[in-house]
Order: C-alpha cells, then structure tokens, then sequence
C-alpha cells in the first residue's frame, strides 16, 4: 500500500466515528425498541397498571427503569404508575404486608437472599402478577 493510500486509510479511521451514531453504552445494553403491535395490545391489556412498594433507592431504580422500558416498548400504551389501590403488576419486597398476603410463606421461604418469584394470581379484577423478593437487590 502507498503511503498515500496509508494517509487516507487513516483518516478515515479516524472520522468514521464521528459519522456512525451508535449511542451511549447504556442505550446500546438497554435498548427499549417498541413491540409489535398485537404484542403491545396485549400488554395493555394485561398490565394496566403498575404498583410498586418500597422508598428505598433501589426500588426506585426499578421504578425509573421500568418506566423507561414500557415507554419504549409499549409507546403510547404505557401503564399507569400508582401509590395506592389494586396493580395489574405488583412489585416489592417481602416486608411489605400486601406482598406477604398474596405470596405463601412456604415460597418466601424458599427464596434466597437476591432471589425473586414471579407469580400471576387470580383476583376479582383479574390477574395481578407479582414481583418481589427477600430484599430490594432480588427485586
């Protein structure tokens, strides 16, 4: 190769960055593309509403992560967060009374320190899916 072939090959390089935008790390570990329309039906049927329990920083890491994450894959659909009241999707630890009373204690027991359960319960609005574990870090 000639040295002026070289010179080219190299600036090229060099601004090739510039030009292709990729995003930041975060955005390119977590990319939130929407869903397919019939997925993003169902979703918002299922999930109308989103409860977390807790204060802590994690939890509210959680919060801002999955607010993030249905915005983006449920565009327009999202969820309404709540403080209060029934949650199509519940999440928390097990020190919080509402967790405790729809998760027997035979599977809190079983969980491990950083472990989780998922689980979908019937209710007489409908199906609530629960998230939780023993402390913030499994949630």
């Amino acid at each position: 190769m000639t040295m002026k072939k070289l010179f080219y090959a190299g600036i090229l390089l060099l601004w090739l960055p510039m030009f292709l935008s990729a995003g930041n790390g975060y955005e390119l570990w977590l990319r939130y593309k929407p869903l397919p329309e019939q997925q993003v039906q169902q979703y918002a049927k299922d999930i109308s509403s989103v409860r977390i329990l807790g204060n802590s920083a994690v939890i509210q890491a959680v919060q801002a992560e999955l607010k993030l994450a249905l915005s983006g894959l449920l565009k327009g659909h999202e969820p309404v967060f709540i403080r209060e009241g029934k949650g199509a999707l519940v999440i928390g630890t097990f020190s919080n009374r509402e967790i405790r009373s729809l998760i027997p204690a035979s599977d809190q027991l079983q969980t491990g320190e950083e472990g989780f359960l998922i689980r979908t319960i019937p209710g007489k609005k409908g199906l609530t899916t629960v998230i939780c574990g023993k402390t913030d870090a499994g949630v």
